[in-house]
């Protein structure tokens, strides 16, 4: 079929068009619907996308811990919070799980034997809902997008990552709110963002082992704690006997 498109999208891309006017070289659409509206995707065979001039790196190396009431703490001082514990993003999920108690009501009323039937009222609240989502989807992202951003343009020569498993974190969680708060968190798509924004500047992204013992070395002899003195550790103490 055809694919409609603005004419201040078509001035702003007219180099892209263009291309794809003259030479068929484009494949793979793929259309995707985010709730609210449609997007088609397509890969092309030569790079379209001018990549950015390389800029003269500093010598700084940036760690990057990642948490859940803090996104992320770097060596740089640099603190990223987490932006699922503000007021906005709290009061859209509540309204978000209000609307889904409605529709789970009227979906019980409207039940005949095994069916459920879809009212316009239904059809309403599902609209409502997925506007939602797709809100508080394009929330996170842009966060994790500008936060990452800040990081990569004090250009480090070396970004170091640490590597988690989400899979198991989400798996081990205790209950459903913190499996929920280390989704929401979007850990994973944090590395992903910093990855490919470092390939672009020419920065060296490092993930770090998932079982090297950095929060139990000492940071001047590099000695390891043993038992209880990690516990000392994590509260601020000094237990090695070095300069």
């Amino acid at each position: 079929g055809y694919v409609k498109y603005s004419l201040n999208s078509y001035n702003n891309f007219y180099h892209i068009f263009k291309i794809i006017e003259e030479k068929d070289k484009f494949y793979s659409p793929v259309i995707k619907h985010d709730g609210k509206y449609w997007y088609i995707s397509l890969l092309y065979k030569e790079n379209l996308v001018n990549n950015q001039e390389p800029r003269e790196l500093t010598n700084n190396v940036i760690g990057i811990d990642l948490g859940l009431r803090t996104l992320m703490t770097c060596s740089n001082g640099i603190i990223v919070s987490n932006i699922n514990l503000s007021r906005k993003v709290k009061l859209l999920e509540k309204r978000k799980r209000r609307l889904q108690k409605q529709v789970t009501r009227k979906y019980n009323k409207n039940k005949q034997g095994n069916n459920y039937i879809k009212t316009k009222n239904i059809i309403k609240l599902e609209y409502k809902i997925r506007c939602i989502r797709r809100k508080l989807k394009n929330i996170r992202n842009t966060h994790i997008h500008t936060e990452t951003k800040k990081i990569v343009e004090c250009l480090p020569k070396e970004i170091v990552l640490e590597n988690l498993n989400v899979k198991d974190m989400i798996k081990n969680s205790y209950n459903k709110k913190q499996r929920h708060s280390i989704q929401y968190a979007k850990l994973f798509t944090i590395r992903q963002y910093l990855e490919y924004k470092c390939k672009d500047r020419g920065i060296v992204f490092t993930l770090a082992d998932r079982w090297y013992p950095s929060s139990q070395l000492c940071s001047n002899c590099g000695e390891k704690a043993k038992g209880k003195q990690r516990k000392n550790i994590l509260h601020g103490y000094h237990i090695f006997n070095c300069s």
